[in-house]
């Protein structure tokens, strides 16, 4: 069963280490330029950023800009492509740094960090990233990544610790008049002198 499950995550990782590669041909998709068009954003000095959530849910609350309002809502809990737009003039510009978003993976996965379309690079979540020159009037792109989380193993012991209370169990029925603490000390007594 071990072996099974060994092959069965390599698969698993190796598919998701190919969905990361086959989806950075480019970081910037047709319709970005719509922040820049609608000054939501000043191409000439600021930077916008998209996080997929990668089916993860961010941990902090962000700021979604509203379109009908034309205002930031604060939301919690938010999942999918999140688009950190500058809510002021002096925000998000080259050269400054913001503090990576921290995702809660899906069950049976840890959150690895944020892979960046824009230099191949993965960076750690809440770590600090700098704006790089030359960026001006872009998007750029980040991805969550995960890994599977680690099987937690029961090992021999858990197994030999079941098998010792089912067979100690019925040895008290039988043996010592259905007392089946006994049937199990004997059991322990038996294995303990073995030294499993």
């Amino acid at each position: 069963m071990k072996k099974i499950l060994s092959v069965f995550l390599a698969a698993l990782m190796l598919f998701s280490v190919l969905g990361v590669s086959a989806s950075a041909a480019g970081y910037l998709e047709p319709g970005f330029d719509v922040y820049f068009n609608q000054n939501l954003a000043d191409k000439d000095t600021q930077v916008v950023f998209c996080f997929d959530t990668n089916s993860g849910t961010m941990m902090n609350g962000v700021y979604v800009y509203d379109v009908t309002n034309n205002t930031f809502v604060y939301t919690q809990d938010f999942s999918g492509r999140y688009i950190m737009l500058p809510r002021s003039k002096d925000t998000q510009l080259v050269g400054q740094h913001i503090t990576l978003p921290i995702v809660a993976p899906q069950t049976g996965y840890m959150f690895r960090g944020w892979y960046c379309y824009l230099d191949g690079n993965e960076y750690a979540g809440g770590s600090s990233y700098q704006i790089p020159a030359g960026t001006a009037g872009q998007v750029i792109e980040f991805r969550a990544t995960y890994t599977p989380a680690p099987v937690e193993d029961e090992g021999p012991g858990a197994v030999i610790d079941i098998l010792v209370k089912v067979f100690g169990a019925i040895a008290g029925i039988l043996l010592y008049n259905g007392d089946t603490a006994q049937g199990i000390a004997l059991f322990e007594k038996i294995l303990g002198a073995l030294d499993l």
